[in-house]
């Protein structure tokens, strides 16, 4: 099943709705992509995937035909994941336009990047895929997403935002707020104010900005930004609250 180009959609400007997942079965992903999610986000940083789950995870996603993004903190694991076949990445705390530049080598193909070169792949259909086509598909659709989400990114931002092959920003909400000595208080207005930097600096670079948006209210304040991805669930919330709201309804029956 060919998966959907979530770069293509945004540029025809469609809004785009993700999925989360930090549960370490791959599962969440077909279930994501079977409900109508645009893309799932895979949480490497705060759950540890190995190399074989994450495998798994890409494998479910092309079941269904919706891409993978893998938010990644280490660059040494890129070139296999792109060539099994991911959708794109997120690094989280770009603090440096160095490390979003290195972060673009790794990704990208020539003359956008260096990525490596495997003639054969399984993201290439094991060869079956014209070479130079592939260079331009993978070009055309892997996403790199940089998180800026602590003080030294945010000195930083516009650096890192204007290099050349980052397709989409996001913000930490959480991270921001502990950089301003206010850990948690993410609805605070000085917190808002650096993301409503972020958003339009990002504006002005033409990049796609990928952002949370837990409540509908939070929903109608980004896009009216200009903001047009969005991570709107997370699978250990969503089991939480299904499992919750299901044995209430069997308590109150028991209480009548």
């Amino acid at each position: 099943m060919k998966r959907r180009n979530i770069k293509k959609m945004l540029a025809d400007g469609q809004f785009l709705f993700g999925f989360v997942a930090n549960m370490i079965d791959p599962s969440v992903v077909e279930i994501a992509g079977l409900a109508g999610y645009d893309f799932v986000r895979l949480d490497c940083e705060h759950t540890p995937f190995s190399i074989q789950e994450m495998r798994n995870f890409i494998r479910a996603a092309d079941a269904v035909g919706i891409p993978l993004i893998i938010r990644l903190t280490e660059l040494d694991a890129i070139t296999g994941l792109l060539d099994f076949g991911v959708g794109g990445f997120m690094i989280p705390h770009v603090r440096t336009k160095e490390e979003a530049e290195e972060a673009v080598r790794a990704i990208k193909y020539y003359p956008i990047g260096l990525r490596g070169f495997s003639d054969g792949a399984r993201a290439q259909h094991y060869g079956d895929v014209d070479m130079k086509q592939f260079i331009k598909e993978a070009n055309d659709e892997i996403v790199l997403m940089c998180q800026i989400e602590d003080r030294y990114g945010i000195e930083n931002m516009e650096k890192i935002i204007s290099v050349e092959g980052i397709d989409g920003i996001c913000t930490g909400p959480c991270d921001i707020s502990q950089s301003l000595g206010i850990p948690g208080d993410t609805g605070n207005p000085k917190v808002k104010a650096i993301e409503d930097q972020i958003i339009d600096t990002a504006n002005r670079y033409g990049k796609y900005m990928f952002m949370s948006a837990k409540t509908e209210k939070r929903f109608e304040e980004l896009s009216a930004k200009g903001v047009r991805a969005f991570s709107v669930c997370y699978d250990y919330q969503a089991l939480r609250k299904a499992a919750n709201g299901n044995l209430s309804k069997y308590k109150e029956l028991c209480c009548r």
